[in-house]
């Protein structure tokens, strides 16, 4: 009998809780928004780190907009400044901190790397889709400072396998297509930071 009374109660608080109606938007269903608790990292480095992080964000956002415009030249450009800005001081990170920032970072460099060598924006996107899984991965490590990017993701992109990639702003312009379907896709989550 206790038993049962104790996995009623404890079935009865776990529906209450995921049913709370808090206003908070929870669902993590492609297109649909989180807020900025449940979106944020659990952890979040130190201020440096995080200022350092956003350098390489905001080159990141650049090559975004490069690919957007399909400016083939300006990706290009702005690959080879990222791959320049991912050497910023990581002395105050967490030896933890420091292991997932060198295995993003090294995404990041390899990633800008075939862009700069890319013979076509086809081959842009490519790398860009790696990227922005490196640059996903590096702002859920570490977080940025002062910024609001929100998550998207384009169902048809790299021939309908599907890519994602961080933006700044909220209105889909989709990296994977440029003017050919310039706002294909939806926010899958919001960060801020």
């Amino acid at each position: 009998m206790k038993k049962t009374l104790l996995a009623c109660m404890c079935a009865a608080t776990m529906f209450a809780v995921s049913c709370s109606s808090d206003g908070n938007k929870t669902s993590e269903t492609p297109g649909t928004e989180q807020t900025a608790e449940q979106a944020a990292p659990p952890h979040m480095a130190n201020e440096a780190a995080r200022k350092g992080l956003t350098v390489v964000y905001d080159k990141y956002h650049e090559i975004k907009d490069a690919l957007v415009k399909s400016d083939a030249a300006t990706a290009k450009a702005r690959a080879g400044e990222l791959a320049s800005s991912l050497s910023f001081d990581i002395s105050t990170l967490t030896a933890d901190e420091k292991v997932q920032w060198e295995a993003q970072r090294n995404t990041l460099q390899s990633a800008a790397e075939k862009m700069v060598q890319a013979a076509d924006l086809k081959a842009q996107r490519e790398a860009f889709a790696g990227m922005s899984i490196g640059m996903e991965k590096s702002i859920a490590a570490i977080g940025l400072y002062d910024k609001t990017v929100y998550k998207q993701f384009c169902p048809m992109a790299l021939d309908d396998k599907g890519a994602t990639w961080i933006a700044s702003e909220e209105k889909v312009y989709n990296p994977y297509f440029g003017d050919e379907m310039l706002t294909c896709g939806s926010v899958e989550q919001t960060m801020k930071y």
